[in-house]
């Protein structure tokens, strides 16, 4: 759906009061109610603590007025007769249930009856006989066995305590003084004691059953939320505590009754005493309802003001755009055309647009004329022009392609010398390895003449060598010979002692006893004999051995020094042929020296012909491109002429155009 201008700002206007207003309205209720939640809490402490004030006075009072009876003369008699009989009446004035005189020894004697019960162990009892007053917990009676509070007082006698005076009331006593301090038609007020216990409350079960705060924080009863609050805030403790109690939010004021244990709760029905919040909540609603609607009307008056007159200026526009110049002095445009502000300004200009825009028109035509009968002559000199220039491009053509055709042969001609270099440089490269070549085989050459020698003297020293082992073999065959021969001479003594030494056994024999000892020496002779034919016989084995490997060895040496022989013909043949390898490598080196200076040369030549080549290549180029440039120019030339031609023709027909669509207007 579209907006026009009056409802955009209507809704523009409308949504920011709404904002503003909406703003100021939460701001004012957080705060206001902030304000007056605090008045209240603080109200409410204050409250309680007053009222833990009064309810401090009023035991005070009851105290007071008890310790009076107490030390009346007749109380202080100590005559109980006389005691029970001056305070009947005071147990109804009072507003007791009965009143006892306790005995030092524990024993109290109550006025309105014959009961006795032993108290001495009560802590009221125990205060009151130390000279002070004091009321007691709610506790259960000893004697009613209900649940009552007691008052006690000293009864003194020369300024010491002879017994105490006690004062009975029903457990629900504190209750006379919490119904008074209920906040509003749904608050109340109650007591706890140290321990959490209820000693005054509207429901008068719980003091009776003597229920305890907390006793309900672990379950779902009645008393949980508030028991977690007094918990949360701390049992003796003075502050708020915000809880829920049958199904209604409460806030509670706690306050500490001064010189004792107990705690004074006054509670109050949460919507009841912030009802003032409410109130105010509506009224900043209303206030906000009423700026919201007057703001709505201040923007529609106000978009009405803006849009209207736009409106006006735009059919005055949307005619203009439909060729429509006329002037209206009754349109309601006009009305604004006097306004200071913005809408004024806009106004007077589109009024201004209007009246130049028809004078422009009027201009505009009266040029197109003018323009369409140049147009016609300029369109005539410019088809003249690019005849000529067709002519001149034609010669141009010419030259250009007689400087292209010689500048590819130049180019043809620098690639065949520039190929022919390359054969060169390409057999300079192989030259050059041919000459590293030569000098390396010529390094070898001298290495292996340098071993040849070598070799050659090592075949002298091992020619020699062989002669002297051929001597030495051949020395020590002939040693061996002679071992040989010396031990066959051995042998043959060794054979010769052995038969003396058996002649003379065979003497020994003959002489009896007498040539044992003989005998002995004789077998150790012949025993000695045999040792020595055998060790002569290994020797001659040996030596014979000996022999055998001498003659092997001088037939090898003999071998040798044939082939030592043979090895020197061949290493002076080989020293012969390298003498000739160095001859020829001498020879080719001069050679390839020769045909590096050549290969130089035709290098040289080379270069200068290519530089003159490239010379001519480079001016037939710039004849080439000259030509081409000023064809190029020429073709430029006639293109523009062309464009002038056919600008001239467009331009007489827009011309005609444009007086077509001048026509349009009406002014």
């Amino acid at each position: 759906m579209k907006l026009d201008l009056s409802k955009r700002i209507t809704i523009f206007v409308g949504i920011l009061v709404l904002l503003i207003s909406l703003s100021i309205g939460l701001i004012s209720i957080k705060v206001s109610s902030n304000s007056v939640i605090k008045e209240v809490e603080e109200a409410m402490i204050r409250y309680a603590e007053e009222g833990a004030k009064h309810i401090e006075t009023r035991i005070n009072i009851s105290l007071v007025s008890l310790y009076e009876v107490a030390n009346r003369e007749r109380t202080r008699s100590m005559d109980l007769q006389i005691q029970k009989e001056s305070m009947r009446e005071d147990v109804e004035r009072l507003d007791y249930l009965d009143l006892a005189v306790v005995m030092p020894d524990g024993m109290a004697h109550y006025v309105l009856g014959e009961e006795t019960a032993n108290l001495g162990d009560r802590e009221y009892v125990k205060k009151a006989f130390q000279g002070e007053s004091n009321i007691s917990n709610p506790i259960i009676s000893r004697v009613t066995n209900g649940v009552v509070v007691m008052f006690a007082a000293p009864i003194e006698v020369d300024g010491k305590v002879e017994a105490v005076l006690i004062g009975r009331k029903d457990g629900t006593a504190l209750n006379d003084i919490t119904d008074e301090m209920g906040l509003g038609d749904k608050g109340f007020a109650f007591l706890l004691g140290p321990d959490g216990t209820f000693y005054s409350h509207p429901n008068r079960e719980f003091v009776m059953e003597q229920r305890n705060i907390f006793e309900d924080i672990e379950g779902e009863g009645s008393l949980k939320s508030l028991g977690e609050a007094i918990k949360s805030l701390g049992i003796g403790n003075s502050g708020l505590a915000n809880h829920e109690f049958l199904g209604k939010e409460y806030i509670t004021a706690i306050a500490k009754i001064p010189n004792s244990h107990w705690v004074l709760g006054i509670a109050a029905d949460k919507k009841e005493v912030l009802h003032s919040v409410t109130s105010l909540k509506n009224m900043i609603l209303l206030v906000f309802i009423l700026v919201f609607i007057l703001g709505m009307l201040a923007s529609i008056v106000l978009a009405r003001t803006i849009s209207n007159p736009i409106k006006y200026l735009v059919d005055i526009i949307k005619r203009m755009s439909e060729y429509d110049l006329k002037f209206d002095k009754n349109h309601k445009a006009l009305k604004s055309i006097n306004r200071s502000d913005e809408i004024g300004v806009i106004t007077r200009s589109v009024v201004k647009m209007q009246s130049n825009l028809i004078s422009l028109i009027k201009s505009i035509s009266q040029m197109s004329d003018r323009l369409t009968s140049s147009s016609e002559e300029l369109s005539s000199n410019s088809q003249q022009l690019s005849l000529a220039a067709g002519e001149i491009a034609k010669t141009i053509e010419e030259i250009a392609k007689g400087a292209t055709d010689q500048a590819k042969e130049n180019e043809q001609g620098v690639g065949s010398i520039t190929e022919l270099g390359s054969y060169i440089e390409d057999t300079q490269t192989i030259r050059n390895n041919l000459n590293n070549s030569i000098e390396n085989v010529d390094i070898f050459k001298n290495d292996g003449i340098r071993v040849l020698e070598h070799l050659v003297e090592k075949t002298i020293e091992n020619s020699e060598a062989s002669k002297r082992i051929n001597s030495v073999v051949f020395e020590t065959n002939e040693s061996a010979k002679k071992i040989e021969s010396a031990g066959e001479m051995l042998k043959d003594i060794a054979a010769q002692t052995n038969m003396l030494a058996l002649n003379a056994s065979i003497e020994a024999a003959r002489a009896g006893d007498a040539g044992k000892g003989f005998a002995v020496v004789a077998n150790e002779i012949r025993g000695l004999a045999e040792q020595s034919g055998k060790f002569t016989n290994e020797i001659l084995k040996i030596i014979q051995e000996l022999s055998d490997k001498s003659k092997e060895a001088v037939i090898s040496i003999e071998q040798a020094a044939e082939i030592v022989k043979s090895q020197n013909e061949i290493v002076d043949d080989t020293s012969k042929k390298f003498k000739g390898i160095s001859n020829a490598i001498e020879i080719m080196k001069k050679e390839l020296k020769t045909l590096n200076e050549f290969s130089e040369r035709m290098e040289r030549k080379k270069e200068d012909m290519i530089d003159v080549i490239s010379n001519l290549s480079a001016i037939s180029q710039e004849n080439a491109a000259g030509t081409e440039e000023a064809s190029a120019s020429v073709e430029e030339q006639t293109a523009s002429i062309m464009e002038i031609a056919e600008s001239t023709d467009f331009l007489a027909e827009l011309s005609q155009k444009m007086m077509m669509e001048i026509e349009k207007f009406k002014y």
